[in-house]
């Protein structure tokens, strides 16, 4: 019987505090009606269940504007010194990916109303050899042969079939695609920069990480017989300019 009067006088409480709210206690608006009438129901909210009633500061949602819509924001504006406004369009641009349409499912995105642009990428990846492999890399050594020349072919090669082996990737016209290999003898590694440049509507990005991956592979690939533990790491954009969306540098 106390747990069914607990429960009955709860919701009594319960359906008053909607009242209140209803009739102006939220916040701003209710003025010093609406926080007298929370006052009120704390003092109910204390007799019947004992301490501190809502809690040991303001109800949520009533009195001092615990919960209005000016503390709400005001919270938000703590987290995030940005404007409601500039919150949202930054929330807009993270939540849209260009390869999706309205309905969710993949799509290759439009770019017949977009003009051709100076496009261009660098691309970087390293390839972790180890002290043997490395020193075989670069003595030039290796069995299968000239692993510096065969990776550097290899990466412009492959940037080419970027839009064969990339489904949504358009054909581009490259102007230009370079890769350079270099030696780090204090990691033991390849450090490898792919570089992309087009005219067109669309960027050069994924053509240059393309020559950098596949010129990673290709250096694994000649090397795999003296060290199987090889590690191809650090495949990134470093850098890219044109297009509408502006220059973008790695930190």
């Amino acid at each position: 019987m106390l747990r069914a009067g607990a429960r009955g006088g709860a919701g009594l409480l319960r359906r008053r505090a909607r009242a209140l709210a209803r009739a102006g206690g939220v916040g701003g608006a209710g003025g010093a009606g609406g926080a007298g009438g929370a006052d009120e129901l704390n003092q109910e909210m204390e007799a019947f269940f004992g301490g501190g009633g809502l809690g040991e500061g303001p109800a949520p949602g009533l009195g001092a504007g615990g919960g209005s819509l000016a503390g709400a924001e005001a919270g938000a504006q703590a987290q995030d010194p940005r404007s409601r406004a500039e919150r949202g369009a930054g929330e807009a641009r993270v939540a849209r990916l260009s390869h999706v349409d309205q309905s969710g499912r993949a799509c290759m995105v439009d770019v017949s109303r977009k003009g051709d642009t100076v496009r261009e990428a660098r691309a970087g990846a390293r390839v972790h050899l180890g002290v043997e492999a490395f020193q075989q890399v670069f003595e030039n050594t290796i069995a299968k042969g000239d692993v510096l020349t065969v990776a550097k072919l290899a990466g412009i090669m492959a940037s080419k079939r970027t839009a064969e082996l990339i489904p949504l990737c358009h054909p581009l016209p490259l102007d230009r695609v370079d890769v350079k290999l270099i030696l780090d003898k204090n990691s033991h590694s390849v450090d490898i920069v792919a570089d992309a440049k087009c005219t067109g509507p669309t960027g050069v990005e994924m053509e240059a990480l393309m020559a950098a991956s596949v010129a990673g592979l290709t250096v694994y690939d000649m090397c795999k017989a003296v060290a199987r533990g090889i590690k191809l790491t650090d495949v990134r954009l470093l850098r890219k300019s044109g297009g509408t969306s502006g220059d973008y540098g790695a930190e």
